[in-house]
C-alpha cells in the first residue's frame, strides 16, 4: 500500500468556500498517533478517528467538518486507517511460517 489514498465522498465537504469531492489521507506516523488508541482505531471507532483524520487530511478537516461528515463516508476513512495500521500481506506470511 503507498503512503497516500484518495478517498471519493459519497457527500460533498465544504471546506471554507471550497467544496470538495476528494480527501488524499496520508499514512499516520507516529507523532499523528500520539495518544490515541491503536485498537480503538483498527476497530473503526469514531473518536480517534475524528481525532487523527486532521493530522493526516489533505486538504486539512477540522473535527468539526469529521464530526459533520456522512457515516458512509466516515466508515471510508476508517477502512483506511485500519489498513495503514496493518500490514495484511506481512500478516497472510508471518501466519503461513508458523502453520
Amino acid at each position: 500500500m503507498s503512503d497516500q489514498k484518495t478517498i471519493k465522498l459519497s457527500k460533498p465537504i465544504k471546506i471554507g468556500d471550497v467544496e470538495h469531492t476528494e480527501i488524499i489521507v496520508n499514512e499516520p506516523n507516529v507523532i499523528a498517533l500520539k495518544g490515541l488508541s491503536l485498537h480503538a482505531l483498527q476497530f473503526g471507532h469514531a473518536d480517534p478517528l475524528i481525532e487523527l483524520l486532521p493530522k493526516i487530511t489533505e486538504p486539512r478537516l477540522s473535527q468539526a467538518v469529521v464530526k459533520t461528515m456522512s457515516v458512509k463516508d466516515l466508515s471510508k476513512f476508517a477502512l483506511v486507517v485500519t489498513a495503514f495500521l496493518t500490514d495484511p500481506l506481512a500478516w497472510a506470511e508471518e501466519e503461513q511460517t508458523e502453520a
